[in-house]
């Protein structure tokens, strides 16, 4: 009886560390290990183990502190009473919470610009808000704002961030292509994402945009184009694409935007979901050439 044969239905067949020579046969044969292979993948196991036994803390603040001023320095924001100490926190905000950042608080900004490595809305009503005003402006902030660095389905419906008065908040971690991976609405005053990106992607959630209100989105320092791809978008502001391109990805999500575009690429809006555009005027004629496909209806 062949070695084949003698392996039908056996659970370990598939095993890439289970090996037969040939001629063996299974009632006979011993379990043997490539030696090389196998203490590569010990290796990698404990180098795992080590990772996973130092993995950074995540530090939540506290629940009751929504919707108004605290210091994201103190020990008594945080449950656990402890505030980080190093750089390269997450700070968590809880499900149901709005928690509030004011670039005019010098002693938060710092600290939060320094040691948060990223803040991780944990639920749908999960909110940062982040005020700058003109005096302040513009105010850049380092730290990631997205549950995960990935692309998951996780990620999706993960609260958000809102951009507050009238000065401009730059957003400056480019750490991960969904850096920012989360819903973002800019209230009031500008909010530039990342300037500096290379010829990538990078993926956001829902943008909306109010009235009087300016998203600047992904620009870069080369003539190579970047790409802002989002899941749908809204609002009555203005978009500007810089020298970048603008893509939205979800095809089960519509969006209708009754703002302006403006920026200097030649490929400034591409859809891969239906899209509704109307205002007075919600584009110019020379950017017009640029739009792309599933583009529904566009009024001026």
């Amino acid at each position: 009886m062949t070695t084949r044969k003698m392996l039908d239905g056996k659970p370990y067949v598939e095993n890439p560390y289970v090996r037969f020579d040939d001629g063996e046969v299974a009632s006979s044969a011993t379990t043997r290990r490539g030696s090389l292979l196998y203490k590569k993948l010990l290796m990698v196991i404990g180098v795992a183990a080590a990772c996973c036994c130092e993995a950074r803390a995540d530090y939540m603040l506290k629940a009751t502190l929504s919707g108004i001023d605290f210091n994201w320095a103190s020990d008594d924001s945080y449950e656990g009473g402890a505030a980080p100490s190093s750089a390269g926190a997450y700070v968590c905000i809880p499900n149901g919470m709005v928690a509030k950042l004011s670039a005019a608080d010098e002693t938060s900004w710092t600290f939060v610009t320094g040691k948060v490595a990223r803040i991780r809305p944990m639920g749908m009503t999960s909110k940062l808000v982040v005020y700058v005003a003109t005096a302040n402006s513009p105010a850049t902030l380092m730290s990631e704002v997205t549950y995960t660095a990935e692309n998951v389905a996780s990620n999706y419906d993960r609260g958000g961030m809102e951009k507050t008065g009238d000065g401009e908040l730059k957003l400056g971690a480019s750490g991960s292509k969904y850096s920012y991976f989360t819903t973002i609405t800019v209230s009031e005053g500008t909010l530039s994402l990342y300037d500096g990106g290379t010829a990538d992607k990078y993926y956001f959630d829902t943008f909306n945009v109010a009235t009087n209100a300016t998203l600047n989105l992904i620009g870069t320092t080369t003539s190579a184009k970047s790409i802002t791809v989002c899941r749908k978008f809204f609002g009555e502001g203005t978009i500007n694409c810089r020298n970048g391109a603008f893509q939205t990805y979800d095809n089960s999500l519509r969006s209708e935007f009754a703002g302006r575009f403006t920026g200097t690429s030649s490929r400034m809006l591409t859809a891969c979901s239906p899209i509704v555009l109307s205002g007075t005027p919600t584009i110019t004629h020379a950017l017009r050439q640029s739009i792309s496909r599933n583009i529904l209806n566009i009024s001026d």
